[in-house]
């Protein structure tokens, strides 16, 4: 080993080491690298609002509904500025009778639809799911008509 001192070879590295034995490391080293990309992926699933949004479908259908509430805001964290969320928001919270809670989300929603309406008036999806939200200064009981 004269004259490799400074090499794997020098150190009994994989430069001795038969190609099969060679494959079976580069496949072993895979099989990790791999194992820790599923780890991180499941690790970095937790900080997707759809992830939180799936969470707060599940604990409201067994009954946990505080916790649905809890999973939603963890949703609004990552994506304070999706409608979709604020309405759904609303939704559940007039579910499980926070009336006044639920108008304030309902209104946060009607604020980000009114925005993105503004920058794309023909955004139909924002102008269908902006419709069936109840504002803050109206009556109980009556929708709002977004029509003009």
């Amino acid at each position: 080993m004269k004259g490799k001192t400074g090499s794997l070879a020098a150190l009994g590295g994989p430069l001795n080491y038969g190609a099969g034995t060679r494959l079976a490391l580069a496949f072993a080293a895979l099989a990790v690298l791999s194992l820790a990309a599923l780890g991180f992926c499941a690790a970095s699933q937790e900080d997707t609002a759809d992830y939180w949004v799936k969470k707060s479908e599940e604990l409201f259908v067994n009954g946990s509904y505080d916790e649905s509430v809890q999973a939603l805001d963890k949703a609004l964290q990552i994506e304070p500025e999706t409608a979709n969320l604020w309405q759904t928001k609303g939704s559940l919270l007039a579910l499980i009778g926070m009336e006044d809670e639920a108008l304030i989300a309902y209104q946060r929603a009607l604020d980000l639809f009114d925005l993105t309406i503004e920058g794309n008036p023909e955004d139909a999806e924002a102008w269908f799911l902006k419709g069936p939200s109840p504002r803050i200064d109206e009556p109980p009981g009556r929708g709002r008509q977004s029509l003009r």
